[in-house]
């Protein structure tokens, strides 16, 4: 059974170039079927939006690309994977490569009905769903591992913000390190809108649906474990597809005054989110 190996990402093997286009003998590097399947897969079935780019060979002179990034989502911002198949023996299941800071990170070890090594018994390149669930298990235990951590940070400010919206569905938290060298926690907030289509035709409910698919992603900076007692970071975060009907961007955010909290803080930005996403659908609906 091959192991989900966490490195950090400086020690991984440098990419070697291609042989020469000139040479007669050479082949262009290409997916091999079984892969294409699984990423076809995973592109396609995802209930998460997943990136996958930088396909590369591992080996010297190798017409087979085993290897790729793939892009998760944590709390609204994006983490990147390294997914390392060997080209050359199909039967072995892929390395994963997680980021720096993340060495303490150890799936393997979990003993729970959600550990890795369900998914990578009996690896069969043949299960195109394979690579996709084995995925999608190990971003729920890093969610985990990075609650964990958040709860391991000394400042009174985060632990309240925790006690008071830790039981929201859907709420996401993780610790990230800035450019600067501190650190940041970080919340990832659903929004909870009564948006409903003023039309009951079942073709007349994809705007409503789709303009409720907004967060909020809360950065509070922190510094030796103790936040600096600025007011957040806020941003609001919502699908691609949503900007031409509904640019978040475009919203003006209320106030953080001091003192402010996010159980305080939510009801008034949703009710002004809701407005606007209402007056939107009834402005779309107009044109129908």
């Amino acid at each position: 059974m091959a192991m989900v190996q966490v490195q950090h990402n400086q020690q991984q093997q440098q990419q070697r170039p291609p042989p020469s286009a000139s040479s007669s003998t050479y082949v262009a590097p290409a997916v091999p079927s079984w892969l294409q399947a699984q990423l076809q897969y995973l592109r396609t079935h995802s209930p998460i939006p997943l990136k996958v780019e930088n396909l590369r060979s591992g080996a010297r002179n190798s017409c087979i690309l085993d290897r790729f990034s793939v892009l998760i989502p944590c709390c609204l911002s994006l983490i990147k994977w390294e997914v390392v198949y060997n080209g050359n023996d199909t039967r072995v299941a892929p390395d994963i490569i997680f980021g720096d800071g993340d060495n303490t990170f150890q799936p393997l070890t979990d003993t729970s009905d959600l550990s890795p090594c369900h998914f990578l018994r009996d690896w069969t390149p043949s299960d195109p769903t394979r690579l996709l669930k084995l995925i999608l298990v190990i971003r729920v235990l890093y969610l985990q591992y990075q609650r964990k951590k958040v709860e391991e940070v000394k400042d009174e400010r985060v632990r309240f913000e925790m006690s008071t919206m830790g039981a929201i569905q859907g709420l996401e938290m993780c610790v990230m390190a800035t450019s600067d060298g501190m650190e940041e926690v970080i919340f990832s907030v659903p929004l909870v809108l009564e948006v409903d289509s003023p039309y009951s035709a079942t073709t007349a409910q994809a705007p409503s649906t789709l303009l409720n698919d907004i967060s909020l992603q809360v950065k509070f900076p922190v510094q030796k474990g103790q936040s600096i007692g600025s007011a957040p970071q806020l941003k609001l975060v919502a699908p691609e597809a949503m900007k031409d009907v509904f640019d978040v961007d475009d919203v003006k955010l209320p106030e953080w005054p001091e003192h402010m909290c996010l159980v305080e803080y939510m009801p008034t930005l949703q009710l002004t989110i809701q407005q606007q996403v209402r007056a939107c659908i009834l402005y779309v609906f107009s044109f129908l």
